[in-house]
């Protein structure tokens, strides 16, 4: 309901006369059935549907040629919005210097880009040597919480001198 059914078959791979394959990775795109069924996913979470699943039923049509047919069955949950932002592990650092950095605010959807531009900020700040932004289900289905796990750089102890000198 939230996409045409043309952009979702878009992503899918998987044609007649293929053979039914589970997953085969080449470079870093997954084929196969479970490979349609991650981009699938990914392109509903990315609409901030993080509560989708993707079903994948082959069912035989001829045992004998050994063809089959594929059905995926996508429930799409719904849409998300952010509810609490927990921050921890910041030591040194103040949390509303983390929270300056977030592209998120409670109350508005929650995409999966808005997490990975959450990461790249914080990490590129230098503050931090390890980020993780993880979602966590709420008791509300279409609210979830995150949760932002930091571990601070040492930052003392460090001192940087240079000198020259031309006759």
């Amino acid at each position: 309901k939230a996409f045409p059914l043309e952009e979702i078959t878009a992503l899918v791979d998987c044609a007649p006369g293929m053979p039914l394959d589970e997953k085969v990775v080449f470079g870093d795109r997954a084929t196969g059935v479970e490979g349609d069924a991650d981009r699938i996913r990914k392109r509903y979470e990315e609409a901030g549907h993080f509560t989708v699943r993707v079903e994948v039923e082959p069912r035989p049509l001829d045992p004998a040629a050994g063809t089959c047919e594929v059905i995926y069955r996508v429930h799409e949950g719904h849409p998300t919005r952010i509810g609490r932002i927990d921050i921890t592990g910041n030591r040194m650092t103040r949390e509303d210097v983390v929270r300056r950095y977030l592209p998120l605010t409670p109350g508005e959807r929650l995409r999966n880009d808005q997490i990975l531009e959450a990461y790249l900020r914080l990490m590129q700040t230098q503050f931090f040597k390890s980020v993780d932004v993880n979602p966590r289900e709420t008791l509300d289905p279409a609210v979830m919480d995150l949760l932002i796990d930091v571990e601070e750089s040492p930052t003392s102890g460090l001192l940087n001198f240079g000198a020259a000198y031309s006759p």
